[in-house]
């Protein structure tokens, strides 16, 4: 290539760099400003994507990674009458969110503070329609099935899914891959699909127990 052609792609290679930084820093600028809450100390990965981020709140210090989905439903056209929907969702202080992770609400998803989720993990609180029989799944309407809240310092594991109208109380471990369907007690370790719970924590032994 040459001296001159290294310097060359030395010097491209530096500007594609910088105006990688400079739309990252661009990016994350504009969601801090489109979702609400304090978000102070908001880090937000390369691939984010929110819906309605007006009816996000997002606390002090969460962390998201890259190609995150928040989606706060609004309208889902696809039906006949169209769906409108009035959604919340909340995110407490000190969590993190992981790569691929995708949230979406029609009513309400809450999650404490510091509360991890890993990559992959579907978090929902609703489903679609679809038992009549002779109209496309995507045409059926959206079927709501609950607030869905995530107590403080829970741990969800990698391609876990969880469905509306639970409860996951605080201090839990839902494995990876697992298919919560119904609520989860406080310190509980939940695997398995649907998930069940395996272990609690005995706060008189001070010691996790097998269930």
């Amino acid at each position: 290539m040459g001296r001159i052609g290294c310097r060359v792609a030395y010097g491209m290679g530096a500007l594609i760099r910088w105006c990688y930084r400079v739309e990252t820093w661009c990016l994350q600028a504009y969601w801090r400003e489109q979702l609400q809450g304090s978000r102070e100390r908001l880090s937000i990965g390369e691939g984010f994507r929110a819906y309605a981020p007006e009816r996000i709140t997002i606390g002090d210090d969460v962390s998201i990674g890259r190609n995150v989905t928040l989606r706060a439903l609004t309208y889902y056209p696809w039906s006949d009458p169209a769906q409108t929907f009035d959604p919340r969702m909340e995110i407490g202080s000190g969590g993190f969110i992981s790569h691929g992770a995708h949230l979406s609400c029609v009513e309400r998803i809450t999650l404490g503070p510091r509360v991890m989720i890993a990559d992959h993990v579907y978090v929902a609180d609703h489903d679609h329609d679809y038992r009549a029989a002779d109209l496309p799944i995507k045409q059926q309407t959206l079927v709501k099935k609950g607030p869905l809240s995530i107590g403080a310092d829970s741990w969800i594991g990698a391609n876990a899914c969880l469905t509306g109208g639970i409860a996951i109380g605080k201090h839990c471990v839902i494995g990876a891959q697992a298919v919560v369907t119904s609520d989860i007690p406080d310190f509980s370790v939940a695997v398995g699909a649907p998930a069940r719970v395996i272990k609690q924590f005995d706060s008189d032994r001070g010691v996790w127990v097998a269930v």
